[in-house]
């Protein structure tokens, strides 16, 4: 995931769940806490 990112630094990333139980949002708040330092309330 992470050298994935890094090539789109300039683009636009798209996430979806298909099935839509806010599955998506998680992984994405998961991701900017763990990889980037964020905290839950940014």
């Amino acid at each position: 995931v992470m050298q994935f990112f890094q090539r789109q630094k300039s683009k636009y990333i798209l996430v979806h769940c298909t099935h839509g139980h806010n599955r998506t949002g998680y992984m994405i708040i998961n991701f900017l806490v763990r990889c980037y330092g964020y905290s839950v309330t940014e």
